[in-house]
This record gives C-alpha cells, structure tokens and sequence, in this order.
C-alpha cells in the first residue's frame, strides 16, 4: 500500500486524499503522510470511521498527528449515507481538539479557509 499512496500522492489529477486511514490498508505513515504535504494533497478525516470503522481511528490518529508534525492540510468530511448527518463530524473535530491540531491546517474550517483552497486550485464558487 506504500507504494500505491506514493503514486497517488505523485498524481497531478487528485486533490484529496480520502480514506486513508483504513486498517485494511496500512501503510508506512511516516514515509507517505510528508510526501502528501509535499506534492500539495489534502488528507480526509473521516467521521464514518468512528462508527463503521472502528479499528482505522487508532491509524487516523497517527495519520493526523503526522499531518501536524508535517504540515500537511486535513479536510473533515461526514461521509454522510443520510441527509441528516451531512456535515456533522463531532468526532473528528474532538479527535483534532485532541491532538491540539492547528486550525490553520483545516481547509473546510471556514469559509475564509475554504475560499483560500478553492482559490490555489483555480477553482471559482
């Protein structure tokens, strides 16, 4: 799986990094996580995984420490599978309060951020 996050991580065509953490699909953290910062990605946190997914939180726990340490930007996404859980991730937002990780980092932590990314990637909204 190392091998297959450098390539994602290489892809000009991908943006975000999402399901990551994944205990399924380990991978070596320590060497993957800085190459995502490097080529610019951002990583997913995502709240299904508190709930169905019990055994990657410890993986996105590492993954997000690494993040820190490393610099490299998070987004928090619900992965709702109903209407009235889009955009609700309390676990992942204690998991950052946690982990003491800086706002700054966060690309949909509010509009001004969100705005900042759209705009590095050309996007317009």
């Amino acid at each position: 799986m190392t091998a297959a996050w450098l390539a994602v991580a290489a892809n000009p065509l991908v943006d975000i990094i999402g399901h990551c953490g994944t205990d399924k699909y380990a991978f070596d953290y320590e060497r993957v996580i800085p190459e995502f910062g490097r080529c610019g990605k951002v990583v997913e946190i995502n709240e299904s995984s508190f709930s169905c997914r019990a055994p990657s939180i410890p993986h996105c726990r590492t993954i997000l420490q690494l993040c820190k340490k490393h610099g490299v930007r998070v987004t928090l996404d619900s992965d709702a599978h109903f209407c009235t859980a889009v955009g609700a991730v309390p676990r992942s937002l204690q998991l950052l309060r946690e982990e003491d990780f800086p706002t700054e980092l966060v690309v949909n932590a509010g509009r001004e951020q969100l705005d900042a990314y759209f705009s590095e990637k050309g996007i317009e909204w």
